[in-house]
């Protein structure tokens, strides 16, 4: 099964497409500060499930829904591997539990709003505030990243169980992991790399922050 378009938005009419995009950022943030500060398992397993029945209320079928988070349930997995063996088991469950809470509001954000439409919002309340246009630009662009970013983890673990299953390896808990972790640091060093390359990751100061403006 090849990978579909680099975008976890589904179209659709529905209330939850139809809320302007600022409620749904919104609520994303309220979700997250609410999992944190009360740091309790039923919070984040209520706000998990929430978020869950909201994909499944858009038309989603469970085996979509699955592909969507099963990235971040391995993660969450791995966390709890890591803390278990440090023996921290509580700790290791409440975190894993924080951010399946947090990744699932993400996605429901993610498949009823367009990438586009989070990106003119974000520029456009950064320009009202009179944020300098070149680093509404680059924000702009580190929040688009940020978003095809979360596609692109979901894109490489689809072809990651694709040729682990070509390779009857379909229960081996490594052939997932270092491959998923080897692609996902990769993609972070080739990406840092090209927003180096033009001038993103380093804003230009303004004359009256250079150096020399400053001893003068």
């Amino acid at each position: 099964m090849t990978a579909g378009p680099l975008s976890l938005y589904r179209p659709g009419d529905g209330p939850l497409h139809r809320a302007p995009v600022w409620t749904k950022l919104a609520g994303l943030l309220l979700v997250s500060v609410v999992v944190v500060v009360a740091d309790t398992p039923l919070v984040s397993t209520i706000a998990a499930v929430v978020a869950l029945a909201g994909l499944r209320w858009i038309g989603l079928t469970v085996r979509e829904i699955w592909r969507l988070i099963r990235v971040f349930v391995f993660f969450a997995a791995l966390i709890v591997v890591v803390q278990v063996a440090l023996g921290r088991v509580d700790e290791g469950r409440d975190v894993a539990l924080r951010l399946l809470a947090v990744a699932t509001s993400a996605v429901l954000l993610t498949t009823t709003t367009r990438p586009s439409a989070i990106t003119r919002w974000v520029e456009r309340v950064l320009l009202r505030l009179r944020v300098r246009p070149d680093r509404v630009f680059r924000v702009g662009v580190l929040v688009d990243v940020a978003l095809r970013s979360i596609d692109h983890l979901g894109i490489v673990m689809q072809r990651v169980l694709e040729a682990r299953r070509s390779r009857g390896l379909d229960r081996s808990v490594r052939a997932l992991a270092v491959p998923l972790v080897v692609s996902a640091a990769r993609f972070a060093h080739d990406l840092g790399e090209a927003l180096d390359a033009r001038g993103i990751s380093e804003p230009e100061l303004s004359p009256s922050e250079t150096p020399d403006a400053s001893s003068q």
